[in-house]
């Protein structure tokens, strides 16, 4: 039975680039619950961004931790 190393090479390379897209995705998500904050100014509205904007980081760490 002969492995394919490029196959192992290849699930391990996009890993790695999904890793350093996650990071980014983080930040992005902060920016733009950050700037919606800034622009609405009612109260259960901005509740429900920083929920939300939490559960996307969430999402995000999971993703992350999947990956390593």
């Amino acid at each position: 039975m002969v492995l394919d190393i490029s196959k192992f090479l290849y699930i391990g390379m996009s890993k790695m680039v999904f890793l350093k897209l996650l990071l980014p995705m983080k930040k992005m998500v902060n920016l733009i619950v950050n700037c919606l904050l800034l622009r609405d100014q009612h109260r259960n509205q901005k509740k429900l961004l920083i929920v939300l904007k939490n559960q996307l980081i969430q999402l995000l760490n999971i993703l992350m931790k999947l990956l390593l």
